[in-house]
């Protein structure tokens, strides 16, 4: 089983869109998926009723992380046995709580002599957003210092500002922890046309196929939500495959 934990200390970056998003592509892949979400701010992946995503809300008011909560996790994990793929969505203000949690109970060694492969997707936003998303990576790759234990997939996320696959590789953080960094995804660019469809159909927590099929909405919208899909299954092909 393969096991995918979306961090970023930065929230409203795309992270539950790719949680979303990344659902939908390993489903069209063949793979059972288990959805998680932690987020205890904003469930949006767990709103997306047909992904039947379990809700747990692994910190408490005072921010520290609540291990009764955090053992559902594992147990869900332990009981679905038939399950290829866990993608877990976790909040951002969980960040560091859930860091230092892993770290003190090391769930990573655990999980790997289980059999379990971690792979920890982090999002790098252009724009106004790039030099925290930035510094969220690196605060990850400081903090999980043994890449024999987990992976890393970067998403580059282009939809608040110009970001390039050439700008990120050429920079010190991904010099420094290349051997770490399973993938990256370059997630595709639309225009303003486009970009309303995509945020109708998240907003209604509709999945693309739905939207797709959904013969009440227009046939361009239609169509240019099927273009999207293609275009984004596409970017996580080119940049992580089948894993």
């Amino acid at each position: 089983m393969r096991i995918h934990i979306l961090m970023q200390q930065k929230g409203g970056v795309g992270k539950s869109f790719v949680s979303v998003m990344f659902n939908q592509y390993l489903q069209s892949m063949g793979k059972k998926v288990l959805g998680i979400d932690t987020d205890p701010l904003n469930d949006t992946f767990h709103q997306f009723q047909s992904l039947n995503v379990k809700l747990i809300k692994i910190c408490n008011n005072n921010g520290e992380i609540e291990s009764e909560n955090f053992d559902q996790i594992i147990d869900l994990i332990m009981n679905n046995d038939d399950a290829t793929d866990v993608i877990i969505d976790n909040g951002s203000s969980d960040f560091i709580p859930l860091i230092n949690y892993i770290k003190t109970t090391q769930i990573f060694e655990m999980l790997k002599d289980m059999g379990h492969e971690i792979i920890v997707h982090s999002i790098i936003a252009g724009g106004q957003a790039l030099s925290e998303t930035m510094l969220g990576l690196v605060a990850l790759l400081q903090q999980f210092d043994n890449p024999d234990l987990y992976s890393v997939v970067v998403w580059l996320n282009p939809f608040n500002g110009y970001i390039d696959m050439e700008g990120f590789t050429g920079g010190s953080a991904y010099q420094m922890y290349k051997d770490s960094i399973k993938g990256i995804v370059l997630l595709p660019t639309f225009s303003d046309m486009f970009n309303r469809d995509i945020t109708e159909c998240m907003s209604a927590r509709t999945l693309f196929d739905e939207y797709i099929n959904n013969k009440e909405k227009h046939i361009m919208k239609r169509q240019r939500i099927t273009i999207a899909k293609r275009k984004f299954f596409d970017a996580i092909s080119s940049g992580i495959g089948e894993f």
